[in-house]
């Protein structure tokens, strides 16, 4: 393993699409929210596509239908799997042995359009990313190729903070404040 790299604006989205433009193994991806087609071409590349031996995960929130298009779904849906983790926040990017840990979603406006940062690394296969990534990967669910958003209007926001945390059940108890 060799030490961390950090990356923003133009440094990051030409090492990310470098990345997954040589991807041959693996491309695992958690991600809340998912551009346009077009834009997500423009991100990964297509190379990926082509690749009859790539492993193909991709782990989102549909509840978050607003940001996610079902035709995206489709097309992950040709090369590999699609599962919804709800409460899904992070954003990591797993391809081959590299790791993309950042604020950035696959999405256009993230990597065009926006202020974000990443943590960059090389990993070997027994990295602790992994684990995390196949913890999510168990506790989540299929995404069928049909899905379509439900365009649910009356989620309720819980935390004025948090957006729509409508089902989300508590994961973890936040430590007390002194006053």
């Amino acid at each position: 393993e060799t030490g961390t790299m950090i990356l923003y604006g133009t440094n990051l989205i030409k090492k990310i699409r470098t990345e997954f433009d040589n991807a041959t193994n693996r491309i695992w991806i958690a991600v809340p929210f998912i551009g346009e087609w077009t834009a997500v071409k423009k991100i990964m590349g297509t190379k990926w596509i082509s690749n009859n031996n790539l492993n193909l995960k991709i782990l989102t929130d549909i509840r978050n239908d607003d940001f996610i298009n079902p035709k995206n779904i489709k097309q992950f849906l040709h090369k590999g799997e699609v599962k919804t983790l709800p409460g899904l926040h992070a954003k990591i990017y797993i391809i081959d042995n590299s790791v993309f840990i950042t604020s950035a979603n696959l999405t256009g406006t993230a990597f065009s359009k926006r202020y974000e940062i990443c943590e960059y690394f090389a990993i070997t296969d027994k990295h602790d990313i992994l684990n995390v990534f196949n913890e999510w990967w168990n506790e989540s669910k299929n995404v069928a190729s049909d899905w379509q958003p439900t365009k649910n209007n009356n989620a309720r926001q819980s935390d004025n903070d948090a957006g729509n945390t409508a089902g989300l059940k508590k994961l973890w108890n936040l430590p007390e404040s002194s006053i």
